[in-house]
Formats: C-alpha cells, sequence, structure tokens
C-alpha cells in the first residue's frame, strides 16, 4: 500500500502503467488526456492501481475527464472524494 500520494508520487503510478509517459514531460498541471498519456485503457489501469495501492474504491461519479485531466486534479479529487486519506495526502 501507498504511503504517501501526492503528485510525484502520482506521476510514478502514471509513468509504471504507460510506458509512453516515459518520454513526455509531465508537470502538475501537464493535461494528461490531451498529451496522450491517459487513453481508455490507460485511466482504466491507473485507477485500478490507485484503487489497490490505496486500498479505496472509485463511484461511477468519479470518472470525469477532469478529474483526472492533471496531477493536481487527481490530488484535489482524492482529497475531495476521500478525506481519510489528506494525511497520507499531504506528505
Amino acid at each position: 500500500m501507498m504511503t504517501s500520494i501526492n503528485p510525484e508520487a502520482i506521476k510514478n503510478i502514471i509513468l509504471e502503467i504507460n510506458g509512453v509517459a516515459r518520454d513526455i514531460v509531465i508537470t502538475t498541471e501537464s493535461d494528461l488526456v490531451n498529451a496522450g498519456i491517459f487513453d481508455s485503457y490507460s485511466l482504466i489501469q491507473f485507477v485500478v492501481g490507485l484503487e489497490d495501492q490505496l486500498g479505496i474504491k472509485f463511484d461511477f461519479s468519479d470518472f470525469s475527464l477532469d478529474n483526472f485531466r492533471t496531477l493536481n486534479a487527481i490530488c484535489e479529487m482524492l482529497r475531495a472524494k476521500h478525506p481519510e486519506l489528506c494525511e497520507i495526502l499531504d506528505r
């Protein structure tokens, strides 16, 4: 289970899942969808990876592209939907 979740930790999960992402500079505000980092398959892989590492489950309502568009958006969505993770998110 992941002990720290922040933009860098999220980026590392993306890099594990999507080899193409290794060739792209990813900042906290990079558009992960338009950059081709997330397609339908890699987004599902990413969500499953987060669920496994954080011990959470996503609801269907969480699946808005805006929630997954940037590293910062992902962190903010996790803070809003899973306040119990705030201690981990802020490390």
